[in-house]
């Protein structure tokens, strides 16, 4: 086995212990080269890849919001257009003087 497609076509062939052997030699060789550990403890590793490949998810978790496509509704949108929500005085700007007044 001297390329990782030979690895990869041999892993295919172990049951769970055997790569879980597997696994734990891999981490053990992370160790000694401190490749790229953020966590380390009895459970396994924790890598920068591992950590990439979650906020990749999670971004595809966020994107995938069934908020992110959403539009105002056309009489929303009109009663806007309109102007009917300017004027009167900003709620921040309220909360900003009664701190002032303290």
């Amino acid at each position: 086995m001297s390329t990782v497609a030979d690895i990869n076509q041999a892993l295919d062939q172990l049951d769970v212990e055997q790569l879980l052997q597997v696994e734990g030699r891999i981490h053990a060789l992370q160790r000694q080269k401190s490749s790229g550990i953020i966590f380390d403890d009895d459970y396994g590793l924790w890598t920068e890849e591992d950590q990439a490949s979650a906020a990749a998810q999670a971004w595809e978790v966020l994107e995938a919001s069934k908020w992110t496509g959403r539009s105002l509704m056309p009489e929303y949108e009109a009663i806007i257009q309109t102007g009917a929500f300017t004027g009167g005085t900003d709620s921040t700007q309220i909360i900003s003087e009664q701190r002032d007044a303290r």
